[in-house]
């Protein structure tokens, strides 16, 4: 039998940048363990080293950008705007939109000033120059913008343009869940329906995997289960899906990512409150890689619930959840 791949490598966050901001890739051993700190969703962590950087760099309007960047993450936007008015005091002299939009734009959505955070982020994700990894987090923090707005037409519109040309790291599958999600809570279950389907041909890869018949379900092992559910999915068998991924999870809480599974099925089959009830479950039980899993998608519900911070805070643990083994080592000396 194929072997799904798993559904937490696939989810991106908006947080993707863990190589390094701009090329060419910088060797500066302080500043990239900022940006890494800020890749494993610990911005408060990250503001040491950064600073750091800021400090043997005065006029580095990079180290700049991602220290504002984690300040605006770390919700002290005032200092994350001071700290791009710093090496930008015009903003006309901005040339090519990167980093220190993404970093305006996190700082308005912290002060719920949402038409402002579009307005940033727009710069970035419409420039063609701008840096390819500040496009795409620009782009994520855009749909989580305009999400808090409510505005849920653009928010799908822009969905659409967040796969690049090469799309190697799960950008369609990310997008394609949230759009899950946003049908859901619209009420729309046959889109969310459709676009779950999709998600699942993706985890499953261009072979596919093999159904289960029910009467096995107690013969399979877990990863067996697993298999069987997204290919139950990808056929557009929700009940049966269901059957399986509620065994999944009976024998182990979210193991395989069971419970992220049942709240996507839910969605599709127009039980919102069901949605959200399993997705919180799942931020608290099972791997931390599935947890991690599930609060980056709690985080787009709380961008549909209009709560900035929540948003921010669930975004975060998922981050850290997935990557917490990524940063090391002691704190740089003040």
């Amino acid at each position: 039998m194929t072997i799904p791949r798993p559904l937490i490598l696939l989810v991106l966050g908006p947080l993707c940048f863990a190589a390094g901001c701009a090329q060419p890739i910088r060797t500066d051993r302080t500043f990239r363990r900022g940006v890494e700190a800020l890749a494993a969703g610990s911005p408060k962590a990250a503001i040491p080293f950064l600073t750091e950087a800021v400090a043997s760099s005065p006029d580095d309007a990079e180290a700049h950008a991602m220290l504002a960047v984690a300040y605006a993450l770390a919700l002290e936007p005032d200092l994350a705007i001071q700290m791009v008015k710093r090496v930008h005091p015009d903003p006309g002299t901005i040339e090519t939109p990167g980093w220190e939009h993404v970093a305006l734009g996190i700082a308005a959505v912290v002060q719920h000033r949402p038409e402002d955070a579009a307005e940033q982020l727009r710069k970035v994700a419409d420039t063609a120059s701008s840096p390819a990894d500040a496009k795409q987090a620009a782009s994520q923090w855009l749909t989580l913008t305009l999400l808090l707005k409510g505005e849920w037409s653009g928010a799908l519109d822009s969905l659409t343009l967040w796969p690049p040309a090469d799309d190697t790291n799960g950008a369609r599958t990310t997008a394609l869940l949230w759009a899950v999600l946003v049908h859901a809570h619209q009420g729309d279950a046959q889109s969310a329906r459709r676009c779950l389907v999709k998600a699942a041909g993706d985890v499953s890869g261009p072979r596919g995997l093999k159904a289960l018949p029910l009467a096995e379900i107690t013969r399979a092992d877990n990863q067996g289960l697993c298999a069987a559910g997204v290919a139950a999915i990808r056929q557009d068998k929700l009940a049966e899906a269901e059957k399986l991924f509620t065994a999944l999870h009976a024998r182990q809480p979210n193991a395989y990512d069971a419970q992220v599974w049942l709240a996507l099925v839910a969605a599709a089959e127009g039980k919102w409150a069901e949605t959200v009830s399993r997705l919180k479950n799942a931020c608290l039980e099972g791997p931390p890689r599935s947890r991690g899993l599930a609060n980056q998608l709690f985080s787009v519900v709380c961008a549909l619930q209009n709560r900035p911070h929540s948003m921010i805070h669930h975004m975060l643990i998922g981050q850290r959840l997935r990557e917490r083994d990524r940063v090391s080592g002691h704190m740089p000396t003040p």
